[in-house]
């Protein structure tokens, strides 16, 4: 049976609830964008830990009818095979507080998502 909900941390969700004031974008959005941006620097330092005092996601509001590719993406950047648990609860959260720090700290100057976006296309 495979994992249906999964919790991020703190900091990520101050960051979804400061980026999501910024762009009037739904969280869920937001999060797939910062797994996008997380998956480009590679590989996760697992020994990051992520406290799970943030909000939670239900699987199919996160990734939907693309979690098969989110799971592929996932396992080719760790380089090695992942439990369903081990994909959804422990890299997933990973790459979403990854990538909301990165784009916090890169995207800073976008005025709208259209200019996120595109910064975000520009830089990779």
């Amino acid at each position: 049976m495979s994992v249906s909900r999964l919790k991020i941390s703190k900091v990520s969700d101050s960051l979804l609830f400061k980026l999501n004031r910024k762009y009037k974008v739904l969280p869920n959005i937001l999060c797939r964008l910062a797994i996008g941006r997380s998956l480009r620097e590679g590989a996760l330092n697992e020994e990051l830990s992520v406290d799970r005092g943030g909000r939670e996601f239900n699987r199919p509001t996160l990734t939907g009818k693309h979690d098969t590719l989110y799971y592929g993406l996932v396992v080719q950047v760790a380089k090695r095979p992942l439990t369903d648990e081990e994909y959804f609860t422990k890299h997933l959260p990973l790459h979403i507080d990854r990538g909301l720090r990165l784009m916090n700290a890169e995207f800073l100057d976008c005025e709208n998502i259209t200019g996120l976006v595109n910064k975000m296309l520009e830089t990779s």
